[in-house]
């Protein structure tokens, strides 16, 4: 499923004659073409996590690299563009294994958490996802995003998992956004290496962006199942709970996620910073990065996603929420 590029972002600055960070040897140049070779050289060198879901699927014959090439990346766009978008796509792939060709009959998912390992949780019951839509306020629904629609409504006669499969189905999109994510932050390095030339910080706040929200609406999704199930369909929550692989594999991919969030913002302020190195004028604030050259003219500016995550960790931060996330932490021991 093709993540959510909904940002609109102008970063046009030009290049300057400050001394960058050495570039790792043998990785491809910033605009380089997309290509196997290139993306798993990215990897192997950044990435290490992201490697190992990509080269499970190029090795499980999955045909992948097809759909890499002709579906989740623009053609005629760099590697950079949709790195993290294929690191995504492969964790959706790495987690059905064997069952892959027969999902309708599937007993298992497989939650890869980092550092070669895995969470294989079985199914229970579940109601389609589709049930909360009423639970879930207008604020809390998206304004630029289309996840909502897409993830949660579904009005595609129940073709995603994020539906059919419940909780199941959101989880395996929270983890595939969480490793996205995760290779967004891994990649700051080679941009930096690269940051003589400005454009090339594009496709890494554009990723990054949207990976932010997407940690926010998929957490949000997963909490307000719960307790729309808790309340509804009692059975149902009383079995996810008694599910100690599912709650481990929830608990291990919101830390991760988490961890991978801060660690952007970390980076997107030292983005803002190495633009004032270069000579520009920058007004930083949490909604948006303004640059100016020395004379006061507009150069670029780009605006943050704050619109729906804004309402979203508002929600997330009432009792209820904090509550049923302590509930499932506790029940994975």
């Amino acid at each position: 499923m093709k993540r959510f590029l909904s940002l609109f972002l102008a970063l046009v600055i030009a290049t300057s004659a400050v001394e960058c960070p050495v570039q790792a040897a043998n990785v491809p140049g910033i605009d380089a073409a997309v290509s196997k070779k290139n993306v798993l050289k990215l990897l192997n060198t950044y990435d290490k996590d992201g490697a190992r879901l990509v080269k499970y699927g190029f090795s499980h014959g999955y045909a992948i690299e097809d759909m890499m090439m002709d579906k989740y990346l623009s053609q005629g766009e760099p590697v950079i563009e949709g790195l993290d978008t294929v690191v995504h796509e492969e964790d959706h792939m790495y987690s059905t294994y064997t069952d892959i060709y027969d999902q309708n009959n599937a007993t298992k998912v497989r939650f890869y958490i980092g550092k070669g390992k895995d969470v294989v949780v079985p199914y229970t019951n579940v109601f389609r996802t589709r049930e909360i839509v009423k639970s879930v306020p207008k604020r809390c629904r998206g304004v630029q995003s289309t996840r909502f629609d897409e993830y949660v409504m579904d009005s595609r006669v129940g073709t995603l998992a994020s539906d059919w499969r419940g909780i199941y189905g959101l989880l395996n999109e929270f983890s595939a956004y969480s490793w996205g994510m995760n290779n967004n932050v891994k990649m700051f390095a080679y941009h930096d290496s690269f940051d003589d030339n400005y454009h090339t910080w594009e496709w890494f706040l554009r990723n990054g962006e949207s990976n932010r929200l997407a940690y926010a609406e998929f957490k949000y999704y997963i909490l307000q199942y719960m307790i729309y199930a808790k309340k509804y369909h009692p059975d149902v929550y009383k079995e996810l709970l008694k599910n100690k692989k599912l709650m481990s594999a929830y608990a291990a991919t919101e830390k991760n996620f988490a961890k991978s969030v801060k660690a952007y913002k970390g980076e997107r302020d030292q983005i803002a910073e190495k633009i004032r190195a270069n000579g520009y004028v920058v007004d930083y604030s949490n909604e948006v990065i303004i640059i100016r050259d020395a004379t006061g003219n507009l150069v670029g500016y780009v605006g943050f996603l704050n619109d729906d995550t804004k309402p979203l960790t508002k929600e997330l931060s009432k009792k209820k929420y904090k509550n049923m996330h302590k509930i499932m932490l506790k029940a994975r021991k």
